[in-house]
């Protein structure tokens, strides 16, 4: 797997991290060592892709952009964001994703509507 590969779940990660930091070299010495035949890690990156998988993203978005959209969510649902911090952090992630350059302390309601609206159709679209 490479580091730039886009990982199928937790096992994929803990490959890119051991080959990155060569410890699953070392693993494989070790094994061998041992008079092992294999170190195993083949088997458990598989298995912790099957119990740890990681939702696919077709939108494009990076995947922590799409998680602060859902967290943000709860916050804004309704229509009305619950504080100003909650309204500031909306336009900022609209302004993150769709490469707008909206006032983060704009009370325009078409724009705080655009906003609301992006933000609403990550959420549904991640949803599914």
């Amino acid at each position: 797997m490479k580091l730039n590969e886009k990982s199928k779940g937790l096992g994929d990660t803990i490959k890119k991290i051991t080959s990155a930091t060569k410890i699953d070299k070392l693993a494989k010495k070790i094994a061998q060592v041992a008079g092992a035949e294999d170190c195993g890690c083949d088997e458990r990156q598989e298995k912790l892709n099957k119990l740890f998988p990681y939702k696919q993203n077709d939108t494009g978005i990076p995947t922590e952009l799409i998680h602060e959209c859902i967290v943000l969510w709860d916050d804004i649902k309704t229509g009305v964001a619950k504080n100003v911090e909650a309204k500031k952090k909306m336009i900022e992630l609209y302004n993150t994703i769709y490469k707008t350059n909206y006032k983060p302390t704009s009370n325009c309601g078409t724009c705080l509507n655009n906003c609301f609206q992006g933000i609403k159709k990550i959420v549904k679209e991640y949803e599914r």
